[in-house]
């Protein structure tokens, strides 16, 4: 029976952590050239890795749901939640899990740009 003993856990952990930042990085500048043109590698790195313990506080530690939060504050603005206070109100309720939260949280803004 193989065995994973909790270094080996964390190493793996560490790498495919690094595997989702640089992953990040490329998104987002391809998504949102204009909003990442001026900033260096270092600045978006630390901008992803912001985002992603954003997200831990909110319960989001999908690869998919810390995409979609970290788009929020390139897209909206790193204070976010300041900006529209709604959108902190889904990001803490105990009512939704963190796909339903990306899910109403993406409808109410692409309502609002309609």
């Amino acid at each position: 029976m193989l065995h994973i003993r909790k270094e080996q856990m964390e190493v793996f952990d560490a790498y495919m952590l690094e595997l989702f930042v640089e992953k990040m990085l490329v998104h987002v500048r391809e998504v949102f050239p204009e909003q990442t043109k001026d900033k260096s590698k270092d600045e978006l790195r630390a901008l992803v890795e912001d985002g992603i313990k954003r997200a831990s506080a909110y319960d989001i530690n999908e690869e998919r749901q810390v995409a979609l939060l970290i788009d929020l504050m390139i897209g909206i603005g790193r204070d976010f939640e300041k900006r529209k206070p709604w959108i902190e109100r889904i990001l803490v309720s105990e009512e939704f899990d963190q796909h339903e939260k990306m899910n109403l949280i993406y409808k109410r803004l692409e309502a609002a740009s309609a």
